[in-house]
């Protein structure tokens, strides 16, 4: 439909990738983009955040990539989202009901959001706040590896094969990043198999942006991206992050970046007889300390925002399509929120 958008409107994706879906906040002021559709739900008939979750939903979905056309680019015609058939609906006080209890789950997901960009903050200021030492080669630090030069075959399950889109502001984002299979993964880890605490960063494109790597988590390099694994006892991997991720090397990222007739990149070969500035020697140990325990609190959410994710999107298609009752959901869902 035409219009300007307003809360509580939705915000379809046409073209890649088809089928995302957003609800307008109160207060926010959205201009709406190429390869959208705004959807305005009757408050007699739809309830708006109930109409987020049955277009989420994998049956939905599944019925919109299936509309898709296009040779190179699957999109959806206007037409197409106007027939896309949504099955039979709950009256609008059941929608709410099943709307409630699943929002309870974003709603501490976007919490948990908040608090690692609070906390990934509050551990940028305690390194700024440090005394400077005197400049150290990248070498005598840490040691880095890069990752494989080609893409796997990816799979809905298995290992991560990570991506350079991950890569967040010292956050490792893993919605961002691919599957593959175990029968692939010694292949794509013969060179090098991520570790908890390595640092990950980008040498090509994304330039500049690095993360933590968690522990427990079996992954795999992805393209264009490469690690830096700290080899002194005082400078652990969330030191060596927010070192990266400091104005000043910043600054020297930016120096001494190749630029390409098609993509930037950075100079592998001679980044470990690079320069790096960091804090006195006398005050590495305990800022390592510090950042570390800042750097568990951000793996922690992340953590219990997979974990909820998960419940929800298994919630979804049971209470869309009246399978479970929304009272044996909400009772699920208040054990874990």
């Amino acid at each position: 439909m035409r219009g300007v958008p307003r809360p509580g409107d939705l915000i379809l994706t046409r073209e890649a990738p088809v089928g995302q879906v957003a609800l307008i906040p109160s207060g926010a002021r959205v201009c709406l983009r190429q390869r959208t559709v705004l959807l305005r739900p009757s408050p007699r008939l739809m309830e708006s955040r109930f109409l987020l979750y049955l277009l989420m939903s994998p049956d939905v979905q599944e019925r919109m990539h299936a509309r898709g056309t296009g040779s190179t680019v699957a999109h959806l015609n206007i037409k197409d989202v106007r027939c896309l058939g949504l099955g039979e609906l709950p009256d609008v006080r059941k929608q709410h009901a099943i709307a409630e209890v699943l929002g309870a789950l974003d709603d501490k997901i976007a919490l948990n959001e908040q608090i690692r960009s609070t906390t990934l903050d509050l551990a940028s200021a305690h390194y700024s706040a440090a005394k400077p030492g005197i400049p150290v080669r990248l070498a005598d630090l840490a040691d880095l590896y890069d990752g494989p030069h080609a893409t796997p075959h990816k799979t809905t399950e298995g290992p991560w094969f990570l991506s350079i889109s991950s890569l967040k502001n010292g956050f490792l984002d893993l919605t961002e990043s691919a599957h593959l299979s175990e029968d692939d993964f010694p292949r794509w880890t013969k060179r090098i198999q991520p570790r908890g605490g390595d640092m990950l960063f980008s040498y090509e494109t994304r330039l500049g942006d690095a993360a933590l790597m968690p522990p427990g988590i079996k992954s795999s390099l992805g393209r264009r991206m490469a690690l830096l694994r700290s080899k002194d006892a005082t400078v652990s991997g969330a030191f060596l992050l927010h070192a990266y991720l400091s104005s000043a090397f910043q600054e020297e990222i930016k120096r001494r970046t190749i630029h390409g007739a098609t993509v930037d990149r950075l100079p592998l070969k001679e980044m470990p007889g690079w320069h790096i500035t960091l804090p006195a020697e006398s005050e590495r140990a305990q800022l390592s300390a510090k950042l570390d325990a800042l750097h568990a609190t951000v793996m922690q959410t992340a953590n219990e925002s997979r974990t909820l994710a998960v419940l929800r999107d298994t919630l979804l298609p049971e209470l869309v399509t009246g399978k479970l009752r929304v009272k044996d959901a909400a009772r699920a869902v208040e054990e874990v929120v």
